[in-house]
């Protein structure tokens, strides 16, 4: 059976570019097999000399009809195979060493790509080409998406002569392998290809990222592309035609809510769920269903869920389409059953997300006796602190967090002053937060 992802047709990229005809590197190569032994050796001092110029007509002359020209290309490879970015010889020299050596350090890709800038992308597809260094390429991918905006990437690729070059280096983003891309490097990936215009590619990576990751930020430039390129009807239909399997199914409830067509979705939520369906696409599903306007298909949907944030969104679902009384009674079946402190936590987050005012009781469950340490107990610290700092119950939020501080088991890691936090740093600024409660409740009591 064919599933979504082969099923979906991928742009073509056409160039209206006539060729820069033959360069002085093709005229070179071709002295390398000239009678004259001077003109012979002077041909490849000038190869040499060229660099990265004349990388590819010496390429071309590996495959050449005449012995003397393929050898002499051959030597001449050996150097300029590497040579792809002007000026940018020993640094890349450096970062193949490591490389080969597997160590690869991403603040030396970083430093690299800030220092050579769009051009790197170069050095990145002679790796691909090279054997025994697939190991760089995550690293060396994150490093350019990290350090340059994809509207720099962009005008880079396109501007790229002769425009065959252009097209390998956009077929070079489509073999990305995904799975091991991090942070936002799949959104400036797919942000690129959308900007070059390239959406049926964009489509194809994203699927493979959201094959992934379903939830996955990137799934904005997914629709993005699905929306530009016109895709929206051949995806569905490609859907109908072949096996929807989890994944497929977390896009199809994407599609449905992002350009609101429910009735599109409502055939496959009649069938029986995929196999490899799991609690966390379920949940993606469901909020995705929720968005929509899905709300009697959410309830079908979550009908045997287990999880408790999933019978909390069934709660939420029968609850909002005139349900209450069921709403009310299977809460406090979910209230009698909650017991692990994972799943507390779990549901007393996407609760505080909902801004559902029951969050707080929530985390109360996670105090227990009020002195073990506990790092589900230390955050519920944290978390109870900020709802009576709303209620400028100032000196209450300040013993919450001194008492998350008290309780913490392992290293401390919190988001403060815009950025993360952890071990002694984390502790003085919390420190400091709880300061300044209380002066305001000293201000407040005077």
């Amino acid at each position: 059976m064919r599933s979504i992802a082969t099923l979906l047709l991928l742009a073509s990229w056409v160039f209206a570019d006539a060729g820069a005809g033959p360069t002085q590197a093709d005229a070179y190569v071709r002295q390398l097999g000239h009678h004259d032994f001077a003109i012979r050796e002077k041909a490849e001092a000038a190869l040499r000399k060229l660099g990265p110029i004349a990388r590819e007509a010496v390429k071309a002359g590996l495959g050449s009809d005449d012995p003397e020209v393929r050898e002499r290309t051959a030597i001449l490879w050996r150097d300029l195979r590497w040579s792809v970015l002007e000026n940018a010889d020993d640094d890349f020299r450096m970062l193949r060493k490591s490389a080969a050596q597997r160590r690869n350090a991403p603040k030396a890709w970083d430093t690299f790509v800030k220092t050579h800038g769009a051009g790197t992308i170069l050095c990145i597809r002679a790796i691909a080409e090279g054997e025994g260094m697939a190991n760089a390429l995550p690293v060396a991918w994150n490093a350019y998406f990290d350090q340059l905006d994809p509207k720099t990437i962009g005008a880079y690729v396109s501007g790229v002569r002769p425009r065959e070059e252009g097209t390998k280096l956009l077929a070079l983003l489509g073999e990305i392998d995904s799975a091991r891309l991090r942070g936002k490097t799949p959104e400036r990936l797919l942000e690129t290809l959308n900007m070059l215009w390239e959406h049926g590619l964009a489509l194809r990576v994203g699927i493979q990222i959201l094959r992934k990751r379903p939830d996955s930020p990137a799934r904005t430039h997914v629709y993005a592309a699905i929306r530009a390129g016109g895709f929206l009807d051949r995806v569905w239909k490609a859907a109908e035609k072949g096996t929807v399997d989890a994944a497929a199914l977390c896009l199809l409830a994407g599609l449905a809510r992002e350009f609101q067509c429910p009735d599109r979705l409502r055939p496959f939520l009649h069938h029986p769920l995929p196999a490899d369906m799991d609690d966390r696409k379920l949940g993606i599903i469901a909020e995705d269903l929720e968005h929509a306007g899905m709300l009697a298909d959410v309830c079908a949907l979550l009908k045997n869920a287990k999880k408790p944030v999933l019978r909390y969104r069934r709660c939420q679902a029968l609850g909002n389409s005139g349900h209450q009384a069921q709403a009310e009674e299977e809460w406090r079946e979910l209230m009698l059953d909650l017991e692990d402190k994972g799943e507390i936590y779990s549901l007393a987050d996407l609760m505080a997300k909902h801004k559902n005012a029951r969050a707080e009781d929530v985390w109360k469950r996670l105090l227990g006796d009020g002195v073990s340490k506990c790092v589900y107990a230390s955050n519920a610290c944290f978390r109870l602190a900020s709802y009576c700092e709303k209620r400028k119950e100032y000196a209450k939020a300040a013993d919450l967090k001194q008492q998350g501080i008290d309780r913490m088991s392992g290293m401390m890691m919190i988001t403060g002053a815009g950025k993360t936090l952890s071990g002694e740093t984390a502790i003085a600024y919390v420190r400091g937060e709880i300061q300044k409660l209380r002066a305001k409740a000293a201000a407040t009591t005077e």
